[in-house]
């Protein structure tokens, strides 16, 4: 007989605390995924204040919504009360997981009776990545409530076709309709149930669902892609990702990239089956932010690694057998296993993988599991034992024991993080980068130090929620350097973040690689170090570029091999970043770095390798996008050595050796180029580029020998024109005796790079100009007009009222000005 109603539940009750008393106990005001969590948390806050969903705290205003958009609505309201804080969101959040862990145990109590209930939500309950997602700001634990909120209200209209409450087909459709937008991969969900509804029949039921779903996603279509494409220009959420290429080349059919992609996310996630869905303490993700773990975990995480592999085959072969049993025993079963697959299809075409995508699908595996396990205990006499309820929940302690030391010891590591940091760091011998960020340091020195009006440019979003509502470039660290350079001078940021994760700054690469600015460090907080901006032309003073110790092996490597590849010493490159990759093999710029080695040194199979690898690793999209570029130079390399047509070639020659321009490979931009002069070529526009790069690289001697090659085959080509020009002008400057000659002479230069189209350099040149003579008032206006130029209103206004200071009495000037502070202020 069934326990009494007080008996049954008391089990729920009893893992409810546990779960309840250990979420307050790792809450933190720490992020473990950037950018989402912040970004949730910015869109609930500005939804609490009326403002719908914007986010306010960049330069300009973005409107546009890259995540699904559901979850920020549901923490909205704390948002409201507790404005900004992270805290009350995750407590939020807690509640909804705490939610997801009551809806499994009525489900499986409801399929599978009181024991299995007990056991499949304590399995849920005491999984190390169940409490971590359920404490942070992020949609995973109110997705799995709403997963199963939806199973729930299906199961009992199909198994109690006519005594289920009418409002339970309202609820259904109500939630199906709008899953998609708490996580995207919730279509999958969607079209289950449509497929389900299909199967048996019954078209009205599935064509409402289908029709209600579809009313809700062409809605937040129609507001986030139309009507704020409409005002921001078009967009691109991460929907969008699955439509481009990331393992097959721009030309193949997408149903190759979909399969590929799939075939290599089963790879990848098969050999960690064990430790994504059971024991997630062993998984990198969750153990990387255990600090000091005892020998015994130590050892348990040793020997789930040691046995990945024949434990994820068990698994398989378990929640087979239990998908059978399932399919045997109740009608409702092919619900349960189209959503399993058709989420998995989803899951694995995803071109990023994340432990964190498939814990939605958790539940179901545990059920699957279970099912697997009373058909064997079953079927074999010699496992009848297990029959026994005492058995089976000692059998099922033992089994959770390890992930109960997992979380034992991530409370325990939260804790001395809470207690003191300072002291946890200095303790401890090896810690995750998370408990190294000093964001209320950090917060404080900017209130103290800078006006509201400053911008900053951060990798992280986390600092726009710190910054007293001062403006965040959201700047990712997988940026091109010229991008990078661009964006800085846009948005006119005055500060810089530095974030060190894993001992090397996010922005390393650009930072080292730029010749437009330096950066001075004004503030240190633990991982955190705040610099300021400043022009090497207007400011040329020798700066102190933040700079980690050397003694640090990650640091030292990344440098040299990006100084390597800097010098065009490739193969000593690769062998400096394969090294730094058998002692980092985890961190994603030391496998990009690795990657675009190999393939400068012509090893695509280890390039290919290591682009695999590097789509494996969690939060690496920005990495992933410049390595499809470095996979596209390689290619119009590869094109243009196999193509039989000369101009051909030459056409592939300038893709390539444009795209490692804008990527910051300044030499070997101008080596691909180079070659153009040695084989005689006609192509009078890579001639032009080859002209321009040799120029801005400092030799001129190659940079004349290509304008001489343009000029012959169109001496009045108005480039070609200005190049030569530009060359009169710089012989000019070289016999300049006086600033004010020097700098009339550079604003004639950077007018002649406007001429055609070369703002960065033009603002170089006039930036050079006004150095010279900083009272030159026709550069500093010829400075914010070409800011204007390119769009970017912010920095120009603020230019021309800097310009104003030297002369009040400019009505003209004034009054544009206040026309831009206008267009900035709608």
């Amino acid at each position: 007989m069934d326990p009494s109603s007080a008996v049954k539940y008391r089990g729920m009750f009893i893992l409810c605390g546990i779960f309840l008393i250990s979420g307050i106990l790792r809450l933190n005001d720490l992020s473990i995924y950037t950018p989402d969590s912040s970004k949730y948390l910015i869109w609930a806050n500005s939804l609490a204040h009326g403002k719908g969903f914007t986010d306010d705290t960049q330069p300009t205003v973005d409107r546009f919504v890259v995540n699904a958009p559901l979850y920020s609505a549901l923490i909205a309201p704390v948002a409201y009360f507790f404005p900004g804080s992270v805290v009350a969101a995750k407590i939020w959040t807690l509640f909804l997981g705490l939610l997801a862990i009551v809806l499994f145990y009525l489900y499986l109590h409801r399929l599978a009776g009181y024991p299995a209930a007990l056991i499949g939500a304590a399995c849920l309950a005491l999984n190390p990545a169940m409490l971590l997602f359920s404490t942070e700001m992020l949609s995973e634990a109110p997705f799995i409530a709403l997963l199963l909120a939806v199973l729930l209200i299906l199961e009992s209209m199909e198994t109690r076709p006519q005594g289920y409450p009418r409002i339970s087909f309202p609820a259904l459709v109500l939630l199906l309709a709008f899953v998609p937008l708490l996580r995207e991969a919730g279509a999958a969900l969607v079209l289950a149930v449509v497929l389900y509804y299909f199967l048996l029949k019954n078209y009205r039921r599935g064509a409402i669902i289908l029709a209600a779903s579809a009313i809700v996603s062409f809605a937040w279509y129609y507001r986030n892609q139309v009507w704020v494409g409409s005002l921001q220009g078009p967009q691109r959420g991460n929907l969008s990702l699955v439509s481009q290429h990331f393992v097959t080349s721009a030309d193949a059919p997408l149903v190759n990239e979909i399969l590929l992609r799939i075939w290599y996310a089963a790879q990848a996630y098969l050999g960690h089956l064990g430790e994504m869905f059971f024991y997630s303490f062993a998984s990198p993700q969750f153990s990387d932010l255990l600090v000091n773990p005892p020998g015994i975990l130590r050892l348990m995480q040793s020997v789930q690694n040691a046995v990945s592999i024949p434990l994820a085959l068990l698994l398989l072969i378990l929640m087979c057998l239990g998908v059978a049993a399932d399919i045997r025993k109740r009608p409702t079963a092919g619900i349960r296993l189209m959503t399993t697959l058709i989420f998995l299809a989803a899951i694995f075409a995803y071109p990023v993988n994340d432990i964190r995508f498939l814990l939605p699908l958790y539940p179901l595996c545990i059920f699957y599991l279970l099912e697997g396990c009373t058909w064997c205990i079953t079927k074999f006499s010699a496992l009848s034992v297990l029959r026994s309820k005492s058995l089976a929940y000692l059998l099922a302690a033992v089994i959770l024991f390890p992930n109960l030391m997992g979380i034992e010891e991530l409370l325990r590591t939260n804790q001395a993080f809470l207690r003191s940091p300072r002291d946890l760091i200095l303790h401890s011998n090896r810690i995750s980068s998370l408990y190294r960020f000093d964001w209320r340091t950090m917060g404080e020195w900017i209130a103290q130090h800078t006006s509201d009006r400053t911008v900053f440019a951060s990798p992280m979003k986390e600092l726009a929620v710190v910054s007293g509502g001062r403006k965040v470039l959201d700047l990712d660290p997988g940026t091109g350097v010229a991008d990078f350079e661009a964006s800085l001078r846009n948005n006119h940021a005055e500060y810089i973040l530095a974030v060190i994760e894993g001992d090397l700054n996010l922005y390393e690469f650009q930072m080292t690689q730029t010749r437009r600015f330096w950066f001075e460090p004004v503030c240190d907080a633990e991982n955190l170090h705040l610099l300021r901006i400043h022009s090497v032309f207007l400011e040329p003073a020798a700066g102190n570029l933040f700079s980690p110790a050397d003694t640090v092996s990650a640091i030292h490597l990344m440098r040299q091999g990006n100084e390597d590849l800097k010098s065009g010493l490739y193969t000593q490159a690769l062998s400096t970043f394969t090294d730094a990759y058998e002692r980092f093999p985890r961190h994603p710029a030391i496998v990009y770095g690795r990657m675009t080695a190999a393939y400068m040194h012509g090893d695509t199979s280890t390039g290919t390798l290591m682009y695999n690898r590097l789509l494996s690793l969690p939060q690496t999209l920005a990495y992933a996008a410049l390595a499809r570029q470095q996979i596209d130079a390689m290619r119009f390399l590869r094109t243009s050595s196999t193509s039989s047509q000369l101009e051909e070639r030459a056409v592939a020659r300038l893709k390539s050796a444009m795209i490692y321009w804008r990527l910051g490979y300044y030499r070997r931009a101008a080596e691909i180029v180079d070659t153009l002069l040695d084989t005689g070529s006609q192509y009078f526009f890579g001639l032009l580029w080859g002209t321009h790069f040799n120029l801005q690289n400092g030799d001129t001697m190659k940079a004349n020998r290509f304008l001489s090659a343009v000029n012959t085959i169109d001496s009045t080509n108005i480039v070609g024109e200005s190049f030569t020009r530009v060359f009169r002008l710089c012989d000019s400057l070289a016999q300049a005796r006086t600033d004010s000659l020097r700098s009339r002479l550079l604003l004639d230069i950077a007018r002649v790079y406007l001429l055609i189209d070369l703002n960065e350099e033009a603002i170089d040149e006039a930036e050079k100009a006004l150095h010279a003579a900083p009272l030159n008032l026709d550069a500093a206006v010829f400075i914010g007009q070409v800011y204007e130029r390119k769009g970017a209103v912010r920095t120009a206004e603020q230019i021309f009222r800097k310009a104003l200071l030297q002369n009040p009495k400019d009505t003209a000037l004034l009054a544009h000005a206040d026309s831009l502070r206008k267009i900035l202020e709608r």
